[in-house]
This record gives structure tokens, C-alpha cells and sequence, in this order.
């Protein structure tokens, strides 16, 4: 063993007791600081409200999205194109069964009435024209078969004054055929010139009901059964709301809602 071993181990054992003096010392700093913290917070006054005991139910609330929706809902829309000149009812005026909601230009059927109309008379006056032939053909028809009896007349000239009483009578029912139509011509250029005024019409549930959407603003050119307005009934109305699945326990048909 050498001689300066004994040396070596002295220093050591002092160094390590210095070491764990050093940390006594502090541990004990730490531990005098957590104790003053601690009776500084024990001195410190804590705020409180004091109420009366109650007694009653424990209600469960929450609170879920959802929306509204009308049990009755239509569309307005025109039966003939055109442009918007006015829209009478706006969101979410009041309108009443059969009133009229928007109009649309109306020149050019209120020209094919005009037009329908001059067919009509041009279809009559060919009816007259029609019916003054065959009463002249009748009555050459039957002076005709007269001489023929009296054997003045011939048979062709018997055949032909036939011929051209039944000719008559085919152009009679053309030209009324004709009227017929032309009527029908003009029935249809006032029912289009009539659809020009939109109209709210719905048959069932209350005479009221209430503008929910609009479509279109004055001055648009709308196509055939384009939509203008969304009319709904608001009376009833029924809530959709979506719950979650969690919850579905919790409910019940009639519950307070």
C-alpha cells in the first residue's frame, strides 16, 4: 500500500461530508419556505355567499338546433313567359286566396286577342257568305226538279243543281267549322292574356296565408312556370329539431318542449 493512500481517503470522506451539509442546508431553506407559504395562505380570508336551503326538483335543460317548417307551401309561377312589371306582395306580407300577386307585360297578347278577334269576323262573314249560297243552291235545287218533273229540265241539269247544293252544304260546315275555331282562338289569346296577372290560388286550409320567399324583382323576363313567390301556411307550423342520440332517452311523446 502506498503511502499516500490513507491521505487520499481523509479528503475524501471530508469532501463528502461537506457535500451532505451543503444539501441539509438547503433542503432545510426549501422546507422553511413551504411552511411560511402555507401560514401565509391560512391567514388569508376566502369570500363566501350563504343562502337558505331549498327543496325541490332537479330539472335536466338542453338546448338543441332545429328549424321550422309550413305543412302547406306552393309555388307562384306564370303560365305564359314574359316580362316583370310589378310584384304586388313582398316578404312576409299577408295574401288572400285568388289575389293577384304580379303582372306580367302584356302587349304582345293583348295584340293576339286583336288578331283572334279579326280572324273571328273574317270566319263569320265567310259563315254568311256560306249560308247565302246554299240557300241560293236549295233554291235552284228545287226549281231544277221542278222542270224536271214538267220534262223541261234535263237530268244533268237536274244532277248538276244537286251537285251544287251539296257542295253548299260542305262549305256551310266548313266555314262554320272555321268559326268554331276562330272562337276557340280567341278564347285561348284572352286566357293567355288574362294568365299575365299571376294569381295566388291554392284549394284547402285557411283563405290567409304568408309570402315566405321572392324570387324575382321588376324589370326580369321570366320563362314560363318560372317561380316568382313561395307562399306557406303558417298555421300550424311544425319545429324540426335534431337531438342527439344521447338524449334519446330523455324523451317523451307529449313532453314539455
Amino acid at each position: 500500500m502506498k503511502s499516500g493512500s490513507p491521505k487520499i481517503f481523509i479528503l475524501t470522506v471530508l469532501l463528502l461530508g461537506a457535500a451532505a451539509g451543503l444539501i441539509w442546508v438547503i433542503l432545510a431553506q426549501f422546507h422553511e419556505r413551504d411552511n411560511s407559504r402555507q401560514g401565509g395562505k391560512a391567514l388569508q380570508a376566502v369570500p363566501v355567499e350563504v343562502a337558505q336551503i331549498q327543496r325541490g326538483p332537479i330539472a335536466l335543460r338542453r338546448t338543441f338546433s332545429g328549424e321550422l317548417e309550413a305543412l302547406a307551401e306552393f309555388v307562384v309561377a306564370p303560365k305564359v313567359s314574359g316580362r316583370v312589371e310589378r310584384v304586388l306582395v313582398n316578404i312576409p306580407d299577408t295574401v288572400k286566396r285568388g289575389q293577384i300577386v304580379a303582372e306580367l307585360d302584356n302587349d304582345e297578347y293583348v295584340q293576339a286577342v286583336a288578331q283572334a278577334q279579326a280572324d273571328l269576323e273574317v270566319a263569320r262573314a265567310n259563315l254568311s257568305q256560306a249560308k247565302s249560297a246554299l240557300e241560293i243552291a236549295k233554291r235552284e235545287f228545287k226549281r231544277t226538279e221542278s222542270l224536271l218533273k214538267r220534262g223541261i229540265a234535263s237530268d244533268s241539269e237536274f244532277d248538276a243543281a244537286n251537285q251544287d247544293r251539296l257542295a253548299r252544304q260542305a262549305q256551310l260546315k266548313v266555314a262554320e267549322a272555321q268559326v268554331t275555331k276562330a272562337q276557340s282562338s280567341l278564347e285561348t289569346a284572352n286566357i293567355r292574356l288574362r294568365y299575365t296577372r299571376v294569381t295566388a290560388g291554392w284549394t284547402g286550409g285557411d283563405e290567409h296565408r304568408v309570402v315566405a320567399e321572392r324570387y324575382v324583382d321588376e324589370g326580369q323576363t321570366v320563362a314560363a312556370n318560372a317561380p316568382l313567390l313561395l307562399i306557406v301556411e303558417l298555421n300550424p307550423i311544425v319545429g324540426v329539431v335534431y337531438v342527439t342520440e344521447r338524449d334519446y332517452a330523455h324523451l317523451k311523446p307529449g313532453q314539455l318542449v
